[in-house]
């Protein structure tokens, strides 16, 4: 008999802390540390959050030269990031980053129309959130469009652009040295 109450008991106890673990669902979608830590910074800001898309890259900038088979679309994708961000990619130098992506409203970039007009947010915003060491480093955003154009403009994570953080480069030339210094040095997680 005091065999039985102390395997139900220990059972209740294993029950009881299981239902108390830091994890959360959004979606019916386990969101991970990262996800979590994103989520919450992109409410703490203001913004809905309509719907986690999911874990976009994971990399890191290493003092080692990238194997050659690394894709130039990934390395496209972290230049256009953090050509809106206010720091350096250097800050972070062998730390891994991780970019969460939410669908997002009550954003900037919910209004937003191309030059022209061609081109109309649904009323929504992408964002993504970049990631380090447990803690929000920056992020992009994008309006959400019906028809994504070619070469998609990227903002800040709050919607600036990239002339807003800086008003005196030309971009070109802003490229030409982010590529030179980091480009050969960006190692993605698969």
């Amino acid at each position: 008999m005091v065999k039985k109450v102390v395997v139900f008991t220990l059972f209740f106890i294993i029950i009881l802390l299981a239902g108390c673990t830091a994890t959360e669902t959004f979606d019916e979608v386990k969101l991970s540390e990262t996800a979590l830590i994103s989520k919450e910074f992109i409410e703490a800001q203001g913004y809905n959050v309509l719907n986690y898309k999911g874990n976009l890259y994971s990399y890191a900038l290493s003092d080692q030269v990238s194997s050659a088979y690394e894709s130039n679309l990934q390395k496209v994708h972290v230049r256009k990031t953090w050509q809106v961000q206010e720091t350096e990619l250097e800050e972070f130098r062998d730390s891994q980053i991780v970019e969460e992506t939410f669908l997002i409203e009550n954003h900037p970039l919910d209004n937003w129309k191309s030059e022209g007009g061609s081109y109309e947010s649904t009323g929504k915003t992408y964002a993504n959130v970049l990631i380090s060491d447990g803690e929000v480093i920056g992020g992009t955003s994008s309006p959400a469009l019906k028809e994504t154009p070619a070469g998609n403009a990227q903002f800040s994570l709050d919607g600036k652009t990239f002339e807003d953080i800086h008003p005196n480069v030309e971009w070109r030339e802003w490229a030409d040295y982010w590529t030179e210094k980091y480009y050969d040095y960006l190692m993605f997680e698969s």
